[in-house]
């Protein structure tokens, strides 16, 4: 499978728990923001490949929805076309800045290469920077 189809899938099913309704595991309602802001930091890393919170303090109701999200993860894949065992690591880290929420995924293929790219807002578009001719292009990716 393509690194970028990986990508792919992974920004769909992380932006799900972003938007806060949860349509990719039946309808389960979130706000990983607001729970993101109640920590010192502003931000909370989930783990969907584990289920769980590896970074921040999270509810209950946020811990009960990532197990959801960890069991319906393999049904997305088979959804999307490719496979649970594509991914070796599947974390996103949410932030909720005073400007607009954020998150970063983060993504390591069976094969060893791993990327992040950076969405902003409730929509989960791509972070964008001036280049050095000052036009705004999406952010890079991170590839090793």
């Amino acid at each position: 499978m393509k690194h970028r189809r990986i990508l792919a899938v992974a920004h769909n099913y992380a932006d799900s728990l972003a938007c806060g309704v949860g349509f990719v595991v039946g309808h389960c309602s979130t706000d990983i923001f607001g729970e993101a802001a109640k920590n010192t930091d502003l931000c909370i890393e989930v783990d969907f490949l584990a289920g769980r919170v590896v970074t921040g303090n999270c509810s209950k109701t946020l811990a009960a929805a990532l197990r959801l999200y960890k069991t319906g993860f393999e049904a997305y894949c088979v959804r999307s076309r490719v496979h649970r065992t594509d991914f070796s690591v599947f974390r996103a880290r949410y932030f909720q800045l005073p400007t607009a929420p954020r998150y970063t995924i983060f993504v390591k293929d069976r094969f060893g290469k791993s990327s992040s790219r950076e969405y902003e807002g409730f929509s989960g578009k791509r972070v964008k920077v001036l280049d050095n001719l000052g036009r705004l292009r999406p952010k890079n990716i991170d590839v090793s």
